[in-house]
């Protein structure tokens, strides 16, 4: 009988598979055969529509978005898809310019001053650069006000309510649940803050202060980068944002934030086409796949190649890709990166908080060795923070943007116990044997002894050690000197560079011209990403796998899913 259902799922489960491949086939021939894709042409618009965080990659699996059927947000183009089309744009001269929409863009503002950067080059290039949007976040008038012209719809809403930074608390109701939460940290740790909100009500004044301080340098840099654009002084955008915080198009366009308040059919008449659908009009997507204009191209004029490895999420034990750095993946990467004799240099691209100690150093190790071969650089994205910089420490050049969040050179181990809640409230109590003094360690129901807290704070300190250590001779500076800006403390990219965590400010193009420099390659080298794609079917049950346990977690939790999915992360 065990044999018949365990024969019955497995055909099921390959009837379903069959099934969604069979899905992904229908798509891909149906859109093999569609004609209706818009040809670039001379006078054409290429229209950037952003969505969402903008990640630094997306895997090309080769598969079609399932996005509805899995109840995930659609995605719009990755920052290397648009960096290295925005490079390939600059010389086509069929393109008239780009039209930037940015509604649904909720990135980081190292990646929007990226794209910034690319925005200006496009212009030095003889691009136009128009943007039109019936509402205006800050995060998406940073970027928008880089253009030629900035619209808005008369009707619509400008928000301009400056940089905060707000968390949940947990201990009230961790308290009120008989669950006790022990943050152990490095002995002077104090900046590091990630797991605070399980022991405290409120922020501690040193996260308060570093907070306070690492919004105001990031604020300072988005201050002058927008009164460079030429639309309002700095000392404007303090005074709107004390007092009007909320503008209409209309009141944005008189304050001069705005080219001009009008309707879309008004803005499409400036470029010249009829609407949405005009051939003149061509989706980013369309013009990224009609020129091959990515990555992974191969219109290099030499051989010898640049290999840019993404750092992408948490970091994690093991394998895996879609969203987390994984030590097993990306060691696997890096040695056949090593091997590989026609790869002449690396850029390890880094947007990650940190995450397993272990993992950290495990990747660490694979990169002090490639250092020794092959010229290393390092492009941090929006963070590259706590094992995000450990990993950042063998680069023999760290480019970060001002606004980019880095340091975090801290550790802390958290542990829950609920006594209370198991004991007093549902009655449940562990009774333990052991053959030694720590067999039952970590036991549930029953908080650390002194003995066992000691032990544990031991090894964080040990493994703080280590990492000032991996710091100390990335940066060639003494221990220290490390210690006195680590203690867990994070920094602007503005800070950084003051402080010599990092070398230079800039992008991944920079962080690639660097790396060309020193290999010695001219032209423009061809480049080759890593970690490598998954399969299709893996993609394709990963996918689904992911956007079920979100939908999951939406139903189980409701408003509250944010704060569950938090709490299994910490």
């Amino acid at each position: 009988m065990k044999t018949f259902f365990a024969s019955f799922l497995g055909v099921i489960a390959a009837l379903f598979v069959a099934f969604l491949l069979g899905i992904g086939l229908l798509v891909g021939l149906a859109s093999m055969g569609d004609d209706s894709a818009p040809s670039v042409q001379d006078g054409s618009w290429v229209v950037v529509d952003l969505q969402g965080t903008v990640p630094d990659r997306i895997p090309d699996d080769g598969l079609p978005d399932f996005s509805e059927l899995t109840g995930e947000a659609p995605q719009g183009p990755a920052l290397n898809d648009l960096l290295f089309s925005f490079r390939d744009l600059e010389q086509d001269d069929r393109v008239t310019g780009v039209v930037l929409r940015t509604a649904g863009l909720d990135a980081g503002y190292a990646t929007l001053r990226e794209l910034r950067q690319a925005i200006t080059r496009l212009r030095k290039a003889g691009k136009k650069v128009y943007a039109y949007d019936e509402v205006y976040s800050l995060k998406q008038y940073y970027l928008a006000s880089a253009a030629n012209e900035v619209w808005i719809h008369p009707e619509g809403l400008m928000e301009l309510s400056g940089l905060g930074s707000s968390r949940p608390y947990f201990k009230g109701f961790l308290d009120k649940m008989g669950v006790k939460a022990e943050l152990i940290r490095g002995s002077n740790n104090a900046y590091k803050s990630a797991g605070e909100p399980f022991i405290a009500e409120k922020m501690s004044e040193a996260n308060k202060r570093q907070t306070a301080e690492l919004l105001g340098s990031i604020w300072a840099t988005l201050r002058a980068d927008l009164a460079s654009d030429g639309r309002l002084s700095g000392d404007g955008f303090d005074v709107l944002m004390n007092s009007t915080p909320l503008l209409r198009g209309k009141e944005a366009a008189g304050e001069g934030l705005m080219t001009k308040a009008a309707y879309e059919d008004v803005f499409l008449k400036k470029l010249g086409v009829k609407d949405w659908n005009d051939d003149k009009l061509v989706a980013f997507e369309d013009y990224s796949a009609s020129d091959d204009a990515d990555a992974d191209s191969d219109s290099g004029s030499v051989l010898d190649r640049i290999a840019v490895v993404y750092a992408e999420g948490d970091i994690e034990d093991g394998e895996g890709l879609d969203g987390v750095v994984a030590s097993r993946t990306v060691v696997e990467a890096l040695r056949d990166i090593r091997k590989n004799k026609r790869i002449k240099a690396v850029v390890l691209r880094i947007n990650s908080p940190g995450g397993s100690a272990l993992a950290s150093d495990v990747m660490w190790r694979e990169l002090d060795l490639l250092r020794k071969e092959k010229p290393l650089v390092i492009s941090m994205g929006n963070l590259a923070a706590s094992g995000g910089y450990y990993i950042a420490a063998p680069g023999e050049r760290i480019f970060a943007q001002p606004t980019t969040i880095t340091g975090s050179i801290g550790v802390f181990g958290l542990f829950f116990t609920g006594e209370e809640l198991l004991r007093n409230k549902v009655g449940i109590r562990f009774e333990g044997v052991g053959t030694h003094t720590y067999s039952n360690f970590g036991q549930l129901d029953r908080t650390l002894t002194d003995s066992e807290r000691l032990l544990v704070q031991a090894n964080v300190d040990q493994t703080y050690g280590r990492f000032l250590q991996v710091v100390s001779n990335g940066r060639g500076m003494d221990s220290s000197a490390v210690d006195s800006m680590a203690q867990g403390r994070v920094w602007s990219g503005t800070d950084a560079l003051r402080l010599g965590l990092v070398d230079a400010h800039g992008g991944l193009m920079e962080a690639l011209a660097y790396a060309q420099k020193k290999a010695n390659l001219k032209g423009t080298p061809r480049i080759s990403t890593y970690p490598q794609e998954e399969n299709a079917v893996e993609a394709l049950l990963a996918e689904f796998s992911k956007g079920s346990a979100s939908l999951r977690q939406k139903a189980q939790w409701g408003p509250l899913a944010e704060v569950a999915a938090e709490w299994q992360r910490m």
